[in-house]
C-alpha cells in the first residue's frame, strides 16, 4: 500500500511498524471479499455467539501490496459495527489512515503479502466518492519454488498457471489420477514415483 503523504511517493512501499503510523501515512485501498465471519463459544457455562467482519485490503497503487482487515462485533461498538459493515463493499475505495493492527494476529496464519491485520474499530476509513468501484485483486508474489522451503504450517497466497488439464480417470476406490505424465504410479496400494 503506497503512502499517500506529502513526503511519500505514489510507489513507496507500506510500512506497517506500528510507529510509522504515528506520522499521519493515508492510504487508499480497496475492498476485496467482505465477509461477517459468526461464531459460537461458550462463556462462564453459557454459550454465546460472536461476529467478526473480515476483508482484504488492496493498495490502489499497488496490487501487489494488500493486507487483511477485521473488525469484531462487541456491546460497545454494535452501531459502528454495523455501520461499516454497510459501507464495506466489494470494490469500493477508502482513504485508510490513523491504521491500528490487530495485536493478536498471527503472521503464520495471515496469507497476505503484508503480514499484519488491521484493526478497523480504530483506523479511519473514509469512502473515496471520485473513484469508480473497482474490480481490483491482489497480484500475490510468492513462488511454489520459493516456498517450497517452509518449515511449518503457514497460509500463503500464490498465483498459479494450469498449463493442461487432462481427464481424470479413477484406478481405484478414492485414488484419482489426473494424465499420464503425472509422475505418480498406484502399486499394491502404495504411492510410487
Amino acid at each position: 500500500m503506497a503512502e499517500n503523504s506529502s513526503s511519500a511517493s505514489a510507489g513507496q512501499p507500506v510500512t506497517t511498524h506500528p510507529g510509522s503510523v504515528k506520522t499521519g501515512g493515508t492510504w487508499d485501498v480497496y475492498i476485496l471479499q467482505p465477509f461477517e465471519d459468526k461464531y459460537s463459544y461458550t462463556w462462564q457455562g453459557k454459550e454465546r455467539e460472536g461476529a467478526n467482519i473480515c476483508c482484504t485490503l488492496v493498495c490502489a497503487q499497488d496490487t501487489r501490496q494488500y493486507c487483511h482487515a477485521k473488525l469484531k462485533k462487541t456491546n460497545a461498538n454494535a452501531t459502528k459495527y454495523e455501520k461499516i459493515q454497510a459501507s464495506l463493499k466489494p470494490g469500493a475505495r477508502f482513504h485508510m489512515s490513523k491504521a491500528s493492527f490487530a495485536d493478536d494476529a498471527k503472521s503464520a496464519y495471515v496469507s497476505a503479502s503484508l503480514k499484519t491485520v488491521v484493526d478497523l474499530s480504530n483506523t479511519t476509513m473514509s469512502l473515496c466518492l471520485t473513484a469508480p468501484d473497482s474490480a481490483v485483486h491482489p497480484s500475490p508474489t510468492a513462488t511454489v519454488a520459493g516456498s517450497s522451503g517452509l518449515q511449518n504450517n503457514q497460509l500463503f497466497d500464490i498465483t498459479a498457471l494450469v498449463q493442461d488439464v487432462t481427464e481424470t480417470r479413477t484406478c481405484r476406490e478414492q485414488v484419482v489420477l489426473r494424465g499420464e505424465d503425472s509422475g505418480w504410479v498406484a502399486r499394491q496400494g502404495q504411492w510410487k514415483s
